[in-house]
């Protein structure tokens, strides 16, 4: 248990350190062209830190046991961009729920889940038939 804590510790303290060090480079990079970098980017290192709370507090048994539901989810953001997104650098591919995401982004992580949770459960590994399942998931959203 302590070594768990510690190790978590661990991480934290370098996740903390790179953040500040990217900060660093880019107040330097802000005072020579006058941009505002550094509020932006703090404001998304407080979404990132919130996120990493709820991933972390939410067991993984949850995660599991709802992986198509996020995956439905997430599919259903991304079956709306066409209908609803917004342009963005001529290209639609965001969705505007307050704050701006991109669904395929969010896509990602729901198909790891997804992927995660069908793997645990397979039979037959080591069958190429095996992974037929699986690849039926990734090609919905390809589609």
């Amino acid at each position: 248990m302590i070594g768990a804590l510690l190790h978590r510790g661990t991480i934290a303290l370098f996740a903390a350190l790179l953040v500040g060090f990217g900060l660093m480079v880019q107040m330097s990079v802000e005072e020579a062209s006058g941009a505002d970098f550094v509020a932006r980017q703090i404001q998304w290192c407080a979404i990132a830190l919130g996120a990493v709370a709820v991933v972390a507090i939410v067991p993984y048994a949850w995660w599991v046991r709802h992986a198509f539901l996020v995956y439905g989810a997430c599919l259903g953001l991304l079956a709306l961009v066409p209908v609803s997104g917004v342009v963005r650098n001529n290209s639609r591919r965001w969705r505007d729920l307050g704050v701006s995401i991109q669904p395929s982004e969010v896509m990602k992580i729901a198909f790891i889940i997804v992927l995660a949770r069908l793997l645990r459960y397979r039979d037959g590994e080591g069958r190429w038939a095996s992974l037929l399942v699986p690849g039926r998931f990734f090609a919905i959203p390809v589609l």
